[in-house]
């Protein structure tokens, strides 16, 4: 099993190296890791929009008061 693991790592080690040092690479995966907060909170509000019988489980009265206050901080902002 070791010399399996020597033998790869022997192989993929300065393939690797040069594929973490290329400076486009590094630059996608960068881009990739900045937008994927971005990415999970925008999929949670889709899942939260299209929620279904969400008008059965939240009244629309408790809904008017969420978009009011995010309205109100977002013009703090």
């Amino acid at each position: 099993m070791n010399t399996f693991q020597e033998k790869l790592e022997t192989v993929l080690m300065p393939m690797s190296i040069k594929l973490s040092n290329n400076k486009i690479l590094t630059i996608i995966r960068d881009s990739f890791i900045a937008t994927l907060p971005l990415t999970i909170a925008g999929s949670l509000s889709l899942i939260i929009q299209s929620f279904p019988f969400i008008e059965y489980v939240v009244p629309d009265t408790v809904m008017a008061e969420v978009i009011t206050f995010w309205m109100l901080f977002l013009a703090r902002l």
